[in-house]
């Protein structure tokens, strides 16, 4: 009795952690983030060290602007993907079929409830964070485990995504500020004057 009373408790903890995450997706229409951006390689000691601003429309577009340690732009709609590589003076126009990931697409995107990607399966503290682990509901090749971390208010701190080959993708969120009004410019790609272009379609 004591072990499922046990078990039942957890269930309902992440049961109200994956509900607030649910909330977050439902009443976000679109978001703004400053954030740090570490990658780290298992075969590489260092990691790799970025920072930049991530805008975000539900229904899947999305523009993510690095501006240390090389300024590249990215942005993402429904049929490509467009990177601006300002120090190389190239541009890389790809279809969105080259690029799926459901994963990725919840998690950034605002295209998938989390319900229909992730199933939960931890929970825990660190300091005063609480950490939910998440699981692909379906094979990804791009993330096999997810942590999100919340604040005691409920916000998003951060999250970490690792792969099959073991790289870890840690996003720190500096600053987040949600439901603003875009300009109609801000998710459209424009290509520099004298930028070589390479299309992959």
């Amino acid at each position: 009795m004591l072990i499922l009373l046990i078990l039942l408790t957890i269930t309902l903890v992440f049961s109200d952690t994956f509900q607030r995450l649910k909330e977050l997706y439902e009443n976000t229409k679109t978001i703004k983030v400053s954030f740090v951006q570490k990658v780290k390689y298992e075969w590489y000691p260092k990691a790799d060290v970025s920072k930049g601003i991530f805008y975000a429309s539900k229904g899947g577009k999305v523009r993510i602007d690095y501006y240390s340690p090389d300024r590249v732009s990215i942005f993402v709609d429904r049929k490509k993907v467009v990177l601006v590589n300002f120090e190389e003076k190239v541009v890389y126009i790809e279809s969105i079929k080259r690029n799926t990931s459901p994963v990725i697409a919840s998690l950034f995107f605002l295209s998938e409830q989390p319900e229909k990607v992730f199933k939960p399966i931890g929970e825990f503290k660190e300091g005063d964070k609480t950490v939910l682990l998440l699981k692909p509901l379906k094979k990804d090749e791009n993330v096999k485990e997810v942590k999100i971390y919340f604040s005691k208010d409920g916000e998003i701190l951060g999250l970490k995504t690792y792969d099959a080959q073991g790289s870890e993708i840690s996003i720190n969120f500096i600053e987040v500020v949600r439901n603003y009004t875009p300009t109609d410019e801000l998710f459209k790609p424009s290509i520099p004057e004298g930028f070589k272009v390479l299309r992959y379609e």
